[in-house]
């Protein structure tokens, strides 16, 4: 029987992760986690229109709130035991393959004349420790798992305690932490980039520091890696776009969730730290 990926993904109600949701439940043996903090009727299985879920697939939605929502949780480590406990007794699910952490967000478009330094706390507890505090929690969901046959060969074969190329149970490899990111975090183009949006940027740019760490300090014993979506048709590209005096963004959800997926299937152990955009290409920290 082919194994079945687990994926989790957070801000999965609507815009890029709803598309991204949308697009994994098309592939067989596949398990989404989606979360929320609204209510949602996109999230209904029974509301996808017939198709759209492989039939050897699986929607599980979940409402999170100030207590069991890892991102904001005022006691993380609680929230991150309610989750898996969660998942564990409602749904049978006690291991994750690959999280995508999509959910974020800014309301201001502001310079850095007019940005209120509380707006800019305030993007950097959802955007930056939001992301900490959501890696915290689901860690011991990535780390867990049972391994596949090819797996536990190789670690049979390995004698020194089955370890991995880097140190790492054998299978490490196909365990990702994903962040959605964006172009507006990245110093290395500030000059080229013409976008407001300081407290938005900042939060990012932390984040993505974050993640980079991660991939670090756990090398080989998962994949972590940053992703530029591209300038997206969301509620937040559109504050965006009005700042500047376009019509609107020029992706639509649909395309930027194809490239997405595209590029978490294909991001590899050599990826593992790397700032990519929606096409592949490296971007500077």
């Amino acid at each position: 029987m082919p194994d079945n990926t687990v994926y989790l993904i957070t801000g999965a109600n609507r815009g890029i992760g709803l598309a991204v949701t949308t697009l994994l439940l098309s592939r067989p043996h596949t398990t989404v986690i989606a979360t929320s903090r609204n209510p949602s009727a996109s999230l209904d299985p029974a509301s996808f229109p017939e198709g759209k879920i492989h039939p050897t697939s699986r929607l599980i939605p979940v409402l999170l709130d100030d207590g069991d929502d890892p991102a904001r949780a005022a006691d993380p480590a609680r929230a991150s035991r309610t989750l898996a406990a969660r998942l564990r007794d409602e749904h049978g699910v006690t291991a994750l393959d690959v999280v995508i952490a999509n959910a974020g967000g800014s309301t201001c478009a502001g310079n850095v004349l007019t940005t209120d330094p509380d707006v800019m706390g305030r993007d950097f507890r959802v955007n930056a420790a939001g992301t900490a505090r959501l890696f915290q929690a689901v860690w011991p969901l990535l780390e867990s798992g049972e391994e596949t046959k090819e797996n536990k060969k190789k670690d049979e074969e390995e004698e020194e305690g089955g370890k991995g190329e880097e140190g790492g149970p054998a299978g490490w490899e196909k365990k990702k932490f994903i962040y959605i990111s964006s172009t507006l975090g990245s110093i290395g183009i500030l000059e080229r980039e013409s976008m407001p949006g300081i407290a938005y940027g900042m939060s990012k740019a932390a984040a993505n520091w974050f993640v980079r760490k991660v991939s670090v300090e756990l090398k080989g014993k998962l994949v972590a890696g940053v992703l530029h979506p591209g300038w997206v048709q969301t509620a937040l590209g559109q504050i965006l776009a009005d700042a500047v005096g376009r019509k609107e963004p020029p992706m639509t959800v649909e395309q930027s969730a194809k490239c997405v997926v595209e590029q978490i299937d294909n991001w590899t152990p050599d990826k593992s730290g790397q700032f990519l955009s929606y096409d592949g290409k490296p971007l500077p920290w």
